[in-house]
């Protein structure tokens, strides 16, 4: 539950305004309704595993750099690889799956790549975020279950901390 809990505090976070209005309830009871349902017993059997999809399929254009912008060094590693070990640095992830051009040749060539068979690359991307998104849940669907989560985070937005 300790993983449930962690992924509670993230999912207030990002949703509790919306429900709040939503609702036409107070804010702490909100956060109490989803507290009590991500902690619940049959929440727990609800909700199975946890999977990360990034999709990493833009050519960057508009930043007009060298590199997409998934590539681009940050301290020492490429965006994309730090948004990735982070995720594979959490006990609450079950699986990592990267998105990436049908055309990419950059992913292999990355020096640190992580070894784990947490983490799945699937050359699969589209003509827009959405179309990855979508081929990547596609790919995904063989080594997921219908009731686990699907968080979806941008590789070149590396906004998390471990």
């Amino acid at each position: 539950m300790l993983c449930a809990s962690m992924w509670g505090s993230w999912f207030n976070t990002l949703l509790l305004f919306d429900l709040s209005n939503a609702l036409s309830v107070p804010h702490g009871t909100v956060v109490n309704l989803i507290f009590w349902f991500l902690s619940s017993p049959a929440t727990a059997q609800v909700m199975q595993k946890s999977h990360v999809l990034i999709p990493a399929s833009g050519s960057g254009s508009r930043m007009q750099a060298s590199l997409p912008k998934q590539y681009l060094p940050l301290l020492g590693q490429s965006v994309v690889l730090r948004t990735v070990n982070l995720f594979l640095a959490s006990p609450c992830i079950s699986s990592v799956h990267v998105v990436l051009n049908p055309d990419d040749d950059i992913w292999a060539t990355q020096v640190d790549l992580p070894a784990s068979d947490r983490l799945h690359v699937h050359y699969q991307g589209g003509e827009t975020r959405s179309d990855s998104v979508l081929n990547g849940l596609y790919a995904m669907r063989e080594l997921v279950d219908a009731r686990d989560w699907i968080l979806v985070h941008d590789a070149a937005r590396p906004m998390l901390t471990p």
